[in-house]
């Protein structure tokens, strides 16, 4: 309901002039996809065992240390090393104060992953900054790390 967003599902969802609009492209794709039609009253009952917090990647920012005082007209390097995983790690996402930087692709089997960057050379640099590392297993399960470190003045 589109009135009620928060509020009980719709006795009957093809009442609503809509509903077409959206169901109908909806199943066409799931059908292309190779998924049995199914009837818009049919819930899932299986249970996801592959995205639970005991497979989510487990991971540490090895370096630099935080709170660190760096250069930012020299190259920072990062290390991250990746305690506990259940399947392979796929990639890792960098982000500088919250903005995405950079995607770094990880090799089969890779423990520790680096990056290395400029600090002077992203937009949103400041005299205290957070970065943050998000890395992705293979089935898309993440798990992440963030430091804080300062830059000398320019």
């Amino acid at each position: 309901d589109k009135d009620s967003p928060l509020g009980p599902a719709p006795v009957n969802p093809a009442s609503d002039p809509q509903y077409v609009y959206w169901e109908t492209p909806v199943q066409l794709w799931a059908v292309g996809q190779g998924y049995p039609r199914l009837a818009s009253t049919t819930k899932p009952a299986d249970f996801d065992d592959i995205h639970t917090p005991e497979h989510q990647p487990k991971i540490t920012i090895s370096f630099p240390p935080g709170n660190t005082t760096v250069d930012p007209n020299a190259r920072m390097d990062v290390s991250v090393v990746i305690s506990s995983r259940t399947y392979p790690i796929e990639s890792m996402e960098v982000y500088l104060n919250g903005v995405f930087t950079s995607k770094v692709s990880a090799l089969p089997g890779a423990t520790i992953l680096n990056y290395s960057f400029v600090p002077a050379t992203q937009e949103n640099l400041s005299s205290t900054n957070e970065l943050k590392v998000v890395v992705y297993d293979t089935y898309r399960n993440q798990g992440s790390a963030t430091l804080t470190f300062h830059t000398t003045s320019q």
